[in-house]
């Protein structure tokens, strides 16, 4: 078992949130023994998004306004 130490923890009135960046969040992906089999990799994309691709799967991820 690994551990792994990361993340900025930003204090808001509403919740905790979390800032990971790319790289963090590649690292984490990468030790997840059901992902081992599949190419994994995370790109930016337009208007601060991210496109994540595992194996043939692509997801693109955008942060949601306030209110929505």
């Amino acid at each position: 078992m690994k551990a792994i130490t990361t993340a900025t923890k930003i204090p808001t009135d509403y919740e905790n949130k979390y800032l990971f960046n790319v790289s963090e969040v590649l690292g984490l992906l990468l030790q997840i023994r059901e992902l081992r089999d599949y190419a994994i990799s995370l790109t930016e994309i337009f208007d601060g998004g991210v496109q994540l691709s595992i194996g043939s799967s692509i997801y693109q991820i955008f942060e949601l306004s306030e209110g929505s």
